[in-house]
């Protein structure tokens, strides 16, 4: 009788052992992925992406003020600057956006940018720009808001031969990319972003802001770092 209750008790910590090692395995399991080919696509969305987040966070879309289109803080967007941009209407930048950001970081930017952010009573923060439509001329084109205040102020040149795939989780590959951010006073800085990729249905994309300001404070704690070497 005690071997039989020594072997199930060893049974059942073998059984429990087994479980926790699986049970691990998947909480702690990675996507798999060809550092080659996630490279290559970060480089290709990377470079579409610094037109998109010049629209999105950025100078933006160019506008023309004129009374008989002016709706409030909106006025109507340059037509000009529209087809050096590539295209004239939302739905048309949503289908260049849907192309380099994934589903999820999209929607983050239509609901925040190209929609009013609201709270549980008020608009926070009213829409970038609108498509609006005009009964009397017939005329459908983009409304911009001229007090917008950009986000991303700075210029960034990318580093794409300094492109690494980092590793990966259960969702996404991480790709690091040093860059070089100027301010408007000519003050410059090396940072070193990340990339956040994942894999839909029609390919890779990129899941998170990939811009950066100057940072006068990681100036400063550079130096006190220098300063502690020394």
């Amino acid at each position: 009788m005690r071997n039989a209750k020594t072997r199930l008790v060893s049974l059942l910590i073998a059984v429990i052992l087994i479980l926790s090692v699986t049970t691990l395995s998947s909480c702690d399991k990675r996507i798999k992925f060809d550092e080659a080919e996630v490279v290559a696509a970060a480089r290709t969305l990377l470079k579409e992406a610094e037109f998109l987040n010049e629209v999105y966070y950025g100078s933006g879309i160019e506008y023309t003020e004129n009374e008989d289109y002016d709706i409030g803080y909106y006025s109507r967007a340059s037509s000009a600057h529209l087809e050096i941009l590539g295209f004239s209407t939302i739905d048309e930048l949503k289908a260049i956006t849907e192309k380099t950001f994934s589903d999820g970081y999209s929607s983050l930017l239509y609901s925040t940018i190209l929609g009013n952010l609201t709270d549980d009573t008020s608009i926070v923060s009213a829409a970038r720009y609108f498509q609006n439509y005009n009964e009397e001329t017939k005329e459908s084109y983009i409304m911009v808001r001229s007090t917008y205040i950009p986000m991303f102020k700075d210029t960034i040149v990318y580093d794409y031969d300094s492109l690494r795939a980092e590793g990966s989780n259960k969702e996404k590959v991480f790709v690091s990319v040093n860059a070089t951010v100027t301010n408007s006073e000519g003050k410059s800085q090396t940072v070193t972003l990340t990339v956040d990729l994942v894999e839909e249905s029609d390919g890779w994309k990129i899941d998170n802001p990939t811009y950066a300001n100057y940072n006068e404070l990681k100036d400063r704690y550079d130096e006190l770092k220098d300063q502690d070497i020394k």
